[in-house]
Order: C-alpha cells, then structure tokens, then sequence
C-alpha cells in the first residue's frame, strides 16, 4: 500500500511534463511553423501580377498604330489626272491633240452614243435642223436624199444616201455647213460611208462645241 502511494506523485508529475511538452508544441506548430507560412507565397501569386500583363499587351499595340499614321505626310500634294489639269485658256478645237485621256468619245459608235444621250434643246436644235437640210438642198449634188436631220443640245446626226456612180464623198457635207456658218463657233465632224442595196448610204455626226 505504502509503495503504490509513493509512485502517485511521481506518475503525477510525468503526466503534467508529458501535458506541457505536448501543449508547447501545439503553439509552437500554430505560431511558428515555417511550412504554413511558405505554402501560400509559392502556390498564390501577387494580385497585381495580372494587371501588369494586361497593361504590358496593351502598350505592345501603341507603336504600330502610330506608325501606319505617320506613313502618310500631312498636306502633301497629289498628281492631278490629265482630264483635271488647269485652265490655260487653250482653244477645245485643240483638246484632242493634248490630252491622252480625253474624256471624248473615240470610236464611230462611242460617238453616235453620246448624241443620243443629250437632251434635245427644241429651240436651238429645230433651227439647226432646218439650216442643215437647206444646206444639202442647195448643194447641187443630183439624187441626194437626207432622210434622217436630227439634233440635240450640241451635236446633229445626218442619214441619207446617194447614188454610187455620182462619186459622193459624204465628207463633204462638213464642207457646206461651214460655208453656211450655221455654228457661230468652230465645230467637230466623223463622216462615214457603206454602199447597201446599189446605194451609197451616209452618216454625218457633227459636234458643234456648244457649252452642254
């Protein structure tokens, strides 16, 4: 009896050593423990970090947007096309031989085309009719026929035909509406010839140069 009261203090006091060993290294894991501190920094990055990426691409796109703008010179001035050069006051009989590109109709057809794309101006276009017809008329050619006078704004078309062996050149109907000054001003001509069915047929167009 005596032996086992003497091993209770000694028992009690291995229990209290083991209870504060133990309650110290409790705190220390809590307050101490160095994996618990590193864990977060090496799995967690900074907030900021995607906030700098964001702004390093935005600023990548800077320099190639200032440099497509500055490729082109401010107020530099452009080649003007030939049918855009200045007025220097050089006569329109003398347009086709100065400009390459003119904006004139080229060909026979191209011609005829922009004669029926004018509006007719009754006023002007039936006296020129009238003049025209007189002009053929009084030309002293034997078996010409004028079947078709026409006018519009600035340009007249004449159809007709004649007898082959008279030896017409319908060129020649140019020559009498200059001599009858029927245009006050200078005026442009394309004639052309086709004997169909054993007559000598022609078409006149004229452009009289009048301002459109």
């Amino acid at each position: 009896m005596i032996g086992i009261l003497s091993r209770i203090p000694i028992l009690a006091s291995g229990c209290l050593i083991g209870y504060l060993l133990a309650s110290s290294q409790i705190i220390g894991n809590d307050v101490d423990d160095p994996m618990r501190q590193n864990v977060p920094r090496a799995v967690t990055p900074p907030a900021e970090e995607p906030l700098k990426a964001s702004t390093t691409s935005t600023l990548k796109c800077e320099p190639t947007k200032v440099a497509k703008r500055s490729s082109q010179p401010v107020g530099q001035a452009l080649p003007l096309p030939v049918s855009e050069l200045p007025d220097t006051g050089l006569p329109a009989r003398y347009h086709k031989m100065v400009e390459p590109e003119s904006r004139e109709p080229q060909t026979f057809a191209e011609r005829y085309m922009a004669f029926l794309r004018e509006r007719r101006d009754q006023v002007w276009a039936a006296s020129v009719e009238a003049r025209i017809k007189e002009a053929i008329t009084v030309s002293g050619v034997q078996g010409i026929q004028a079947e078709y006078v026409s006018c519009r704004r600035r340009s007249c078309a004449v159809a007709g035909y004649v007898d082959p062996t008279v030896g017409f050149d319908s060129c020649s109907i140019i020559g009498w509406i200059g001599r009858a000054r029927i245009f006050p001003r200078s005026f442009g001509s394309t004639c052309k010839d086709e004997e169909i069915a054993g007559l000598q047929r022609f078409v006149v167009l004229i452009d009289s140069e009048r301002p459109l």
